[in-house]
């Protein structure tokens, strides 16, 4: 009887030493966009302090491609934040529905249902902004990342609302969308001298279609420098269209916030 109740004891005390905490990293939740006419998802990283101050404001990283990228974004912010390189993020992962349409900034007929970007940027500013500002300490800054299409999204947005976002990350942009559309336009802002803002951009070994578009980009941004605009452009020729953001957000995390 005794050996059965110790052991019985033995057992419950394992189980306790060996109960499950869930390991959170966000929460997803819903808005219905009237801009859109869909209801779109969005996943929401809150950094490890948050819980523990009520009154400190967080700016926000508003993350393209939510779904897969949140992860790794969260998890580069939290190591640099932890060795004080930045400042914690709230960061948000904004899941997709037609990709193509809402990332592109101009139609092309050989991909359906393109040219979507100003309405999904309505979108972004009307309805996600407030939601962010309403339901959580968000700060007054605001940063924008996004790769392949998410950064020829993340350019159109800084040639037509710079002061939409304090900080623009693109990893492998797609800047040879329709003959060049928002490449052109962005060289023709640098040359007017007229963006105040910080802009990332890199570039793994994608062949020369991908690349010669940043090539030209890289030089103008060399020819045409000015104070009022920070810039990074980052070679990395040992990666590859899938890993250029992976490499590509502790990079430029590190660069942008280091004179911060």
């Amino acid at each position: 009887m005794w050996v059965r109740f110790l052991t019985t004891v033995m057992l419950l005390c394992s189980l306790e030493l060996f109960a499950q905490t869930p390991i959170v990293i966000g929460h997803q939740y819903t808005l219905k966009s009237s801009v859109l006419d869909e209801d779109r998802r969005v996943s929401v990283y809150l950094p490890r302090s948050y819980v523990r101050s009520d009154n400190q404001t967080y700016d926000v990283l508003y993350m393209l491609d939510g779904r897969s990228n949140l992860l790794n974004a969260a998890g580069i912010q939290q190591f640099l934040a932890g060795y004080r390189q930045m400042p914690e993020l709230i960061i948000v992962g904004i899941h997709n529905t037609v990709r193509d349409r809402d990332f592109t900034p101009s139609e092309v007929k050989e991909t359906p249902n393109s040219g979507g970007a100003v309405q999904f940027r309505t979108f972004i500013q009307k309805e996600l902004f407030p939601f962010m500002e309403k339901t959580f300490r968000a700060g007054d800054k605001r940063y924008l990342s996004g790769h392949s299409f998410g950064g020829l999204f993340a350019i159109d947005t800084l040639v037509n609302t710079p002061s939409m976002f304090d900080a623009y990350f693109t990893f492998s942009p797609s800047l040879r969308w329709d003959d060049d559309l928002v490449l052109k336009k962005l060289i023709g802002k640098l040359e007017t001298g007229s963006l105040t803002t910080y802009l990332y951009v890199n570039i793994g070994d994608e062949g020369i279609k991908l690349r010669r578009p940043i090539l030209e980009l890289h030089e103008a941004l060399k020819s045409n420098r000015q104070d009022s605009l920070r810039w990074k452009v980052d070679w990395l020729n040992d990666e590859n269209h899938s890993t250029t953001p992976v490499i590509g957000q502790f990079l430029a995390f590190r660069d942008y916030f280091s004179v911060q």
